[in-house]
Formats: C-alpha cells, sequence, structure tokens
C-alpha cells in the first residue's frame, strides 16, 4: 500500500512513523519539511490526508 503513495507522502510518512535511526521519531513536523521544502502546516495536512487515505484502503479491504 505505501508504494502505491507518491514519493513524497511515503517519505513524510516514513521519516515521522517508520524511521529506525536514533531520535528520528521524535523530529517535529518542522524538521521533517526541511528536506522537501514544506512548511509544518504542510507537512501536518499531509500527513492527516494520506493516514486518512491509508485507513480507508485497509477498511475497504478488510469489510469489502
Amino acid at each position: 500500500m505505501l508504494r502505491a503513495l507518491p514519493e513524497r507522502e511515503r517519505q513524510i510518512l516514513c521519516i515521522r512513523f517508520f524511521c529506525h535511526q536514533r531520535f528520528c521519531c521524535t523530529m517535529t513536523q518542522n524538521r521533517i519539511g526541511l528536506q522537501p521544502g514544506l512548511s509544518q502546516i504542510q507537512v501536518s495536512r499531509l500527513i492527516v490526508r494520506t493516514c486518512v487515505r491509508l485507513r480507508d484502503q485497509v477498511m475497504a479491504e478488510a469489510c469489502g
């Protein structure tokens, strides 16, 4: 499912939720946005929107 996401969304989710480097998962949204050149609010909106999309896909597969 993650492979189907656009690169930028996949990159931000991986940094926020799946990074295994020390302290990586405690990065602020401001810090996450530095590399792709996004603001904190853009990162926040992207994370919420992408998580909702993934949740909807999982629910559709589980209930469908």
